[in-house]
């Protein structure tokens, strides 16, 4: 698999479109040390088309931005959900009805949204807490059963269906969230092939450099030290 089209969702996606991915990402204007280096922390959104040839992804020139507001204004829903108004309406518009060059039309179709873990649970509708309850945006394994050894066959995975009737039972009594990891629509909810559970891939970045490779490693260690191969 080499992209998003490789997988059984992207398969679904006419060839003739360009495919749309976005990303979002927090960005601090001031010194990052200190304790006000959150006090002016922006959020960007860019977007970048997935069907350029491999070695022009990473150029800067290819990301572009999209919009951008105070961190601190995402944390009202109904301000974070204005944000998003114009990037939805704009992109819903594009893909239904592409864009004219020199008398040749391209079609557009949106494919995912990269973001961190925590940025990806505000705009998937997720709760925003990985130290309790169900703080997987994949699967319903709860907090407290993070470190069994949990089979993937036997491991329950979030779906389309399912999650969708749980939003809609949260935001029928909000008294329920979260609802099995689910405080309410997604912030792109109405946007032509977005949902929840299949457009916002892991962060890889997070979950592998900060996460399971530290683990890894240090059992490793640990493993060699008992064998007396080496000490730390």
């Amino acid at each position: 698999m080499f992209s998003f089209r490789d997988g059984s969702y992207g398969a679904r996606i006419d060839d003739n479109s360009l495919l749309i991915q976005l990303y979002a990402d927090d960005i601090g204007l001031t010194n990052p040390i200190g304790a006000k280096k959150d006090q002016h922390k922006m959020f960007m959104v860019y977007f970048s088309l997935e069907d350029v040839p491999d070695q022009y992804h990473s150029r800067l020139d290819g990301i572009n931005l999209v919009a951008l507001c105070n961190s601190r204004i995402l944390k009202n829903i109904t301000k974070a959900r204005r944000f998003f108004e114009p990037i939805i309406e704009n992109l819903n518009q594009l893909q239904s009805q592409g864009i004219c060059i020199n008398g040749n039309k391209l079609k557009f179709s949106f494919s995912t949204m990269i973001a961190d873990n925590l940025a990806a649970h505000m705009i998937g509708g997720f709760q925003s807490s990985f130290s309790n309850g169900y703080f997987c945006r994949r699967c319903y394994t709860s907090y407290a059963d993070r470190n069994l050894p949990i089979l993937m066959a036997t491991a329950v995975g979030r779906t389309c269906i399912d999650h969708d009737d749980l939003v809609q039972q949260v935001t029928a009594d909000p008294q329920k969230s979260p609802l099995m990891g689910i405080v309410g629509k997604s912030l792109l909810y109405d946007l032509v092939g977005f949902h929840s559970t299949t457009s916002l891939p892991g962060d890889l970045m997070h979950d592998f450099l900060e996460g399971i490779c530290p683990i890894v490693i240090m059992t490793l260690l640990k493993e060699a030290s008992s064998l007396r191969l080496l000490t730390y």
